[in-house]
């Protein structure tokens, strides 16, 4: 392995840090990165082209030029980098995939658990207000003006599977409830539930030409209109004054 010297930074990028008495370069020590180095007129000396920086490099007479893989072992000017051949980039890539894998299962468990909750919805500039429930689970949607609860959300998140069930109050139509449920590696299925027998074929019709076209860009889509309020809507159903 070659170490390779950086007495000063030639050049920044436009969007990058600014030259300071005290540099440092932007990278973790340890960074694996992908590099170039170019041959200069003076012996011992490189200019190196790393992540959109521009650097002067002390190197050692026989260093190879062109790609290279570099290690960042101090970050600090002057910054030293270890150049590494594809084997060992490729056995350091491997350790710092399987030392993520094992640091992530956790923390991914406890994401995965938060993103089941609403957020808070900033609404000063929208004719409605969106309150969550105690718990997270519910999202509510409110007529600012005739303070009548107009929509109810619900979601719930299972591995990389997802269902969000709702109802919302139409002016004409009435009540409608729906469950959209689907997942990464699952087709995506969205039922529609009403309780107004006279406007059921007039919700199908209009509901299969509006899937048509959904299905023309989502092919793992499916869905149909039933008839009457499922038990597990009950809830909410109940919650929304229609």
């Amino acid at each position: 392995m070659y170490s390779i010297i950086i007495p000063q930074l030639l050049s920044l990028p436009e969007t990058g840090a600014t030259k300071q008495a005290n540099q440092r370069l932007p990278w973790t020590n340890g960074s694996l990165m992908a590099a170039k180095l170019s041959p200069t007129e003076t012996a011992g000396v490189a200019q190196l082209v790393v992540g959109g920086y521009r650097l002067t490099a002390k190197v050692p007479p026989s260093t190879p030029m062109g790609d290279i893989w570099l290690q960042l072992i101090n970050r600090d000017m002057p910054a030293q980098l270890r150049l590494l051949n594809n084997a060992q980039a490729e056995t350091v890539l491997t350790r710092m995939l399987q030392k993520s894998a094992a640091s992530s299962s956790e923390p991914q468990l406890s994401k995965q658990t938060s993103e089941q909750s609403w957020g808070k919805l900033d609404t000063g500039s929208l004719p409605f207000n969106a309150e969550v429930s105690a718990h997270g689970q519910h999202l509510t949607i409110q007529d600012r003006e005739h303070k009548h609860r107009d929509v109810l959300l619900s979601s719930t998140i299972e591995g990389d599977q997802f269902s969000l069930l709702g109802r919302v109050d139409l002016e004409q139509i009435g009540p409608v409830a729906f469950n959209l449920h689907g997942g990464e590696a699952c087709d995506w299925s969205l039922k529609l539930f009403s309780t107004n027998p006279q406007l059921l074929s007039y919700l199908r019709a209009h509901f299969n030409i509006w899937l048509q076209g959904e299905q023309e860009k989502h092919t793992k889509l499916d869905g149909e209109v039933l008839y009457g309020m499922p038990e597990s809507m009950t809830a909410l159903a109940g919650g929304v004054q229609g």
